[in-house]
């Protein structure tokens, strides 16, 4: 038997390009593989490493090999399959127990790429999802995932550096101190204390210079998928006639700056008037897409989105339809 998890096909990629990897053989063991190919004539490579018992992995296989042929072995693969159910289910049961609590304390932007985790009233007790500890990392494990879009889980090395910063506030708080550590920035995330106007935020980890492309020129109707993490797509809005040629870009912020500081100025000015204070942190501010459009093909770009919404007097604000969203969707946790 396999002691691999039953996953046959792998989810191909938000930007459609990456082919889907199809992996039909996880349920075969290596004997009945062996079988197959030799009934079959068929010739198989065999990689030297896997018999290196230098690697701990292997060294498990063997044991397990050894193990086989003895049904009252507790690490035979019939035993071990028994006990990976188990795990299976008890990780499913505390899965379900963390995404309620989640949705009642977390509030997701999926068109931010941005994450609220509630703070007490009083400022000095901790939250009910931070206050028990193996609790607190799942729930920061889960929305350090969702935040930087990584194909891993963050190391525990990291946990517990967003975790020192959350312990030590409230402490500091109950003993009516203050804090010298006001952020947290590691695993691709920084992580903000609570204020008067909004809970523990969760944004992406400022980029450094040139680390996010400039794309090209796309066509209306395009979904491009922006720093791995966001969906953006540009469209004619329904019953307006927009020409074939028009095509929009997507900018960094630092990229952006360099072309249109004046104009981002004057429409973060305005954006202060409607969103919320969380929405404007300039941590926040910093890691957002900015959408230039171009009329026709030799034309100057203008500015069309940026910190989250149109910029008034455009074409995007009169013709064009702009969606920003996260390629995770607005679930913290995997729901089964």
């Amino acid at each position: 038997m396999s002691l691999q998890t039953a996953l046959p096909f792998a989810l191909p990629a938000a930007d459609n390009k990456t082919p889907v990897i199809v992996r039909p053989l996880l349920d075969f063991d290596k004997r009945t593989l062996y079988s197959i190919c030799k009934a079959g004539g068929i010739e198989w490579f065999e990689d030297a490493s896997n018999s290196d018992t230098r690697f701990k992995r292997n060294m498990l296989r063997q044991i397990i090999r050894e193990a086989d042929d003895d049904d009252r072995s507790p690490f035979n693969a019939s035993s071990l399959l028994k006990v990976r159910k188990a795990m299976q289910g008890h990780r499913e049961v505390i899965d379900r127990g963390l995404a309620s609590l989640l949705d009642k304390h977390a509030t997701v932007r999926a068109d931010l790429g941005v994450v609220e985790l509630a703070a007490e009233t009083d400022g000095q007790q901790l939250p009910r999802w931070a206050s028990n500890p193996a609790v607190r990392e799942r729930a920061l494990a889960s929305v350090v995932g969702w935040v930087n879009c990584k194909d891993h889980p963050p190391e525990l090395a990291h946990l517990r550096q967003f975790e020192q910063l959350i312990v030590s506030f409230y402490k500091a708080r109950k003993a009516g101190a203050s804090i010298a550590q006001t952020s947290v920035s590691t695993a691709g995330v920084t992580m903000l204390p609570p204020t008067v106007r909004h809970g523990w935020l969760f944004c992406r980890q400022r980029p450094r210079a040139n680390e996010i492309q400039i794309t090209k020129d796309l066509a209306l109707g395009a979904t491009a998928l922006w720093d791995g993490r966001l969906l953006i797509c540009v469209q004619a809005k329904p019953g307006r006639s927009i020409p074939e040629a028009v095509t929009w870009r997507v900018y960094s912020q630092d990229a952006a700056m360099h072309k249109w500081a004046d104009q981002l100025l004057e429409h973060r000015r305005v954006c202060r008037k409607t969103h919320r204070p969380a929405d404007m942190h300039q941590a926040v501010l910093a890691v957002q897409p900015i959408i230039s459009v171009k009329p026709v093909p030799d034309a100057q770009p203008t500015l069309a989105f940026a910190f989250g919404s149109v910029c008034a007097e455009t074409l995007a604000a009169t013709d064009l339809d702009i969606s920003v969203r996260a390629v995770r969707g607005t679930d913290l946790v995997a729901r089964n």
